[in-house]
């Protein structure tokens, strides 16, 4: 390559105008998107005050299932996958108190 008996080629890189818009996933048939969107809203403002990731409070999963569910007490909540028994100690009473609006 040095002496010129051997030639280079190399690949152009294609700029890109910038990512794609994420989709929402589809939500089950069940599931009240008002009362989800709520729940994402709550989750993401506890987040920022713990400085932590959404997903760390809970996955969508979890959200998905509570809206679901539609859980009254602490004892149908603790059923829902996802939930552990801190977090239900740190989240139950406030996750109810938004489900009961």
């Amino acid at each position: 390559m040095l002496k010129g008996e051997e030639s280079v080629e190399m690949r152009r890189t294609i700029a890109r105008k910038g990512k794609a818009p994420r989709k929402r996933a589809a939500l089950a048939a069940d599931v009240d998107p008002g009362l989800f969107d709520r729940l994402k809203a709550w989750r993401l403002e506890q987040a920022r005050e713990q400085s932590v990731p959404p997903y760390v409070v809970f996955h969508d999963a979890t959200l998905a299932a509570i809206a679901a569910a539609r859980p009254a007490t602490l004892d149908d909540l603790s059923t829902i996958g996802g939930i552990g028994a801190k977090k239900l100690e740190r989240y139950g009473a406030a996750l109810l108190r938004l489900l009961a609006t």
